[in-house]
């Protein structure tokens, strides 16, 4: 589950990665079941996302895999797959996140060249980023042990249309899902719409942020693979 939420002082439709839900060899029902007992009772999601390929049939069904995910109470759009555009949206959000991390530390993060301008990380800083909670710890290990199926021979070259690795890619794809959407924030017409369970997620990221940790907490997109 994810939140979009700006922070000061950028003001960008940040994407707050908080939540997940990792099981396997369950069936859907059971799966259903498990996710919205994850979900607290005042905490509501503006859409929810499912794997594309849920719309298929089964052979044993008449009902497609998302259709038996509605009938149990999980009603969601299928996700755009497209790879390239996703990956490309992944990145922008990612190198958004380093900029910041450069600013807050002083220093160029090591995936910057060591002679990037200030003037640079600013404009990259002032897009949107997303974050992690490290609670998330499936998410974090999938994304950092994805891996190429070929390699050009410079590393900064690569073809942007090579594939990544099928293994052990679930949670890597549900990031992709919902940043390739470009999720927008709507700020609350009143205060008192943010409940005591949000504002407590809200002050976290703020100081965990303040102690420059790369990761972050909020509410309003779920997203199945």
């Amino acid at each position: 589950a994810a939140v979009t939420q700006p922070q000061a002082p950028y003001d960008a439709a940040d994407v707050y990665f908080f939540r997940e839900y990792y099981e396997r060899d369950r069936t859907i029902r059971e799966h259903c079941m498990a996710i919205k007992a994850m979900q607290p009772e005042r905490e509501h999601y503006n859409f929810t996302l499912i794997d594309p390929s849920t719309n298929r049939q089964l052979e044993t069904e008449r009902r497609t895999v998302r259709r038996m995910y509605a009938d149990n109470g999980i009603h969601a759009a299928p996700a755009d797959n497209a790879h390239e555009t996703g990956r490309q949206a992944v990145c922008d959000y990612l190198i958004t996140a380093l900029a910041r991390w450069s600013i807050e530390n002083g220093r160029p993060h090591e995936h910057f060249d060591k002679h990037v301008t200030q003037e640079t990380l600013l404009l990259l800083a002032r897009r949107p980023a997303v974050y992690f909670h490290p609670s998330l710890v499936n998410t974090l290990r999938e994304l950092g042990n994805l891996r190429f199926k070929k390699w050009s021979a410079e590393h900064s070259s690569r073809d942007p249309k090579e594939d990544e690795e099928e293994k052990d890619d679930h949670c890597p794809d549900v990031v992709r899902y919902v940043l390739v959407s470009r999720p927008s924030w709507r700020k609350p017409e009143y205060e008192d719409d943010r409940d005591p369970f949000m504002r407590r997620i809200q002050e976290d990221t703020l100081r965990r942020r303040r102690e420059n940790a790369m990761h972050a907490d909020g509410s309003d997109i779920v997203c199945l693979n």
